[in-house]
């Protein structure tokens, strides 16, 4: 009976973990604090770092969605993910990254920021192979 109390108490962990990490990846970015909250739950229950994981992969999959619902991929967007992937340590291939998606809307991302014409050029060219 303890165990599965035990269960329980891990389980509804695990989803206020999940549900305080959607509530600060609105913004796209997790600061020191929010990352200090995310901890208590996951001590309090003394939630592994595998438990956690499907919790990281679907928060990266909705930061990847996310930055790419306007079409385009700003430096700091991409900026924001690398460190979500990093500090998640979780790979692109864990969850729903798409490489061709991430170089054309960061291409626009680029061309949206100003670039010089040959630089749009060489981009134009990188992107139609």
């Amino acid at each position: 009976m303890l165990e599965f109390a035990n269960f329980l108490v891990k389980r509804n962990e695990k989803i206020k973990y999940y549900n305080l990490l959607k509530d600060f990846l609105s913004d796209g970015k997790l600061d020191e604090n929010e990352k200090l909250e995310l901890e208590k739950p996951a001590s309090e229950c003394n939630l592994t770092e595998s438990e956690l994981l499907d919790a990281h992969k679907k928060a990266a999959s909705i930061a990847f969605k996310n930055i790419t619902s306007d079409g385009k991929i700003t430096v700091e967007e991409k900026e924001s993910l690398e460190e979500l992937i990093n500090y998640f340590k979780v790979s692109p291939k864990d969850f729903n990254f798409d490489q061709n998606v991430f170089n054309k809307f960061y291409t626009l991302g680029l061309i949206d920021k100003g670039l010089d014409f040959s630089q749009k050029l060489k981009i134009m060219i990188l992107i139609s192979y």
